[in-house]
């Protein structure tokens, strides 16, 4: 075990999305939703949208 996951362990860490995290966020959706790209293009749809406020949850 890392010593940063020792230092960290139970602890969850949220931080804003940056579009270099967007590939790795899209791939998470396509396997956690059954091989299927329907969220990770709804994702995407939001993120273009011109109502998305990306500071805003």
């Amino acid at each position: 075990m890392s010593k940063e996951w020792e230092a960290n362990a139970g602890m969850v860490h949220i931080r804003m999305e940056h579009k270099s995290d967007h590939e790795q966020v899209s791939q998470l959706n396509y396997e956690a939703f059954g091989n299927r790209e329907d969220e990770s293009k709804l994702i995407e749809r939001i993120r273009a949208s011109e109502g998305f406020i990306p500071d805003r949850i």
